[in-house]
């Protein structure tokens, strides 16, 4: 009787404190991911937050239906990573060569799962009968979780990065927006000739006419530019121009610091 009444409580206790465990690993994960980018990120600080409270909550309270909620809003998190990332965290995602950021966005999501599962296995261990009830799907899901966690490990491991493109590849008058900077970021055209972007990711852009000054946005059109007002740019290729007067124009994105587009007209 004595074995049945300790051993839910005590895998009860595993649990929880597998989910505390994952919200203190997934703090840890934003504050290296933060390290990685050379700032703080705003939305890393607010979840890091929700993540120490939730933490303190599991800790604090007894309650059953605690680690469950806890779980449940670690995940819709994970979600709104991936869909308010402006597309940076798929990006990082499916482009597991950039070894780094996708160890980051990835490790986040496998552990907002695990805090999830474990949560969850939680209100499945009871007594039914003075029999300690443990969830049939507990064990597998945790191995399938693991399973999960060190293929992508291997995959990162494995993955290459696919060859540059060079300046002088690509079409003349042709640019290519990447995550956060424009390739290349000068171009050389002659007067009368148009500029066209490409997007290589869906990640969100916008351009503006002006620059970047130690991350401080300096909107201002340089007389004879062609007009770039708020230009939304994902999954679109935009044209922008002719330019007609020969002189060396600027195009920025509003949203990503640093990214700057010098247009030198002859």
């Amino acid at each position: 009787m004595n074995i049945s009444v300790t051993a839910p409580r005590s895998q009860r206790g595993f649990l929880r404190w597998l989910v505390i465990g994952g919200f203190v690993a997934l703090v840890l994960d934003l504050v290296v991911w933060d390290i990685g980018a050379g700032g703080v990120i705003p939305a890393h600080v607010v979840f890091g937050i929700i993540y120490l409270v939730l933490a303190g909550l599991v800790t604090a309270t007894g309650w059953r239906w605690m680690p469950v909620i806890a779980g449940v809003v670690t995940e819709i998190i994970a979600l709104t990573f991936i869909t308010y990332s402006q597309g940076f965290v798929p990006y990082y995602l499916t482009h597991p060569y950039d070894k780094a950021a996708f160890a980051m966005a990835f490790l986040h999501q496998m552990l907002s799962l695990l805090v999830l599962v474990a949560g969850v296995a939680t209100l499945g261990i009871a007594r039914e009968h003075g029999a300690a009830q443990r969830p049939a799907w507990l064990v597998p899901g945790l191995s399938v979780l693991g399973g999960i966690v060190a293929g992508g490990i291997v995959i990162s491991l494995l993955a290459a990065a696919p060859p540059a493109t060079s300046a002088a590849a690509a079409p003349e008058g042709t640019v290519h927006a990447t995550l956060a900077r424009f390739s290349p970021d000068i171009v050389a055209l002659h007067a009368g000739d148009k500029l066209t972007i490409i997007p290589d990711t869906g990640v969100q852009h916008t351009l503006l006419n002006g620059t970047w000054n130690d991350d401080h946005p300096q909107p201002g059109r340089e007389a004879g530019a062609p007009l770039v007002s708020n230009v939304p740019l994902s999954s679109n290729t935009i044209t922008i121009g002719p330019f007609t007067t020969p002189g060396t124009y600027h195009i920025y994105c509003t949203i990503h610091p640093g990214m700057v587009l010098t247009v030198v007209v002859v």
